[in-house]
């Protein structure tokens, strides 16, 4: 967190009159700056499930921010069975907060067997202007796993240190 001070005069036609003290505050979230990122292009929504398939029960739970060929957030719509490098692949069943709204909780739901909300787990998400950080925790049972929005094969688009990178692979 950062306190700043600053001292503001008042001009009235020759003369500064009145002195105003403005307090603020800037609050940096540590997750927007210490998180992990999910990188792989097997996560996204377009990849087909990979052999064997994968399962994030292994997840060290904390922050997670969606980059790279995974692409840059979590899906906001049913996701369909074997994507994302597994059976029943995650998306988040809500929208995407505001920057003002905070950290706000939101359902995954993990698709499989005709039901797009066949498992659940509540999050958190934040919104860290200009990209989000998810708290994801261990899904409930196994071959379930979170997929980003990513995953076209050949094209990769990444926002690091504000500029846009485009990769394309052969």
């Amino acid at each position: 967190m950062f306190l700043g001070i600053s001292l503001i005069w008042y001009r009235e036609g020759e003369h500064y009159s009145k002195l105003y003290y403005v307090l603020y505050f800037i609050i940096l979230f540590s997750e927007c700056s210490h998180y992990m990122a999910l990188e792989g292009r097997d996560r996204g929504t377009t990849s087909n499930q990979n052999k064997p398939s994968q399962c994030d029960n292994n997840l060290t739970p904390g922050w997670y921010r969606f980059r790279g060929e995974a692409g840059n957030q979590m899906p906001t719509s049913c996701v369909n069975v074997n994507h994302c490098g597994t059976h029943a692949p995650g998306w988040m069943n809500g929208t995407h907060p505001t920057v003002t709204a905070g950290a706000t909780t939101v359902r995954v739901c993990f698709h499989w067997a005709k039901d797009c909300c066949r498992w659940s787990v509540n999050i958190r998400v934040r919104n860290c202007s200009g990209f989000y950080v998810y708290e994801l925790k261990k899904p409930p049972v196994c071959r379930l796993r979170y997929c980003g929005n990513g995953g076209k094969p050949g094209i990769a688009y990444c926002l690091f240190s504000g500029e846009l990178v485009l990769r394309i692979e052969k």
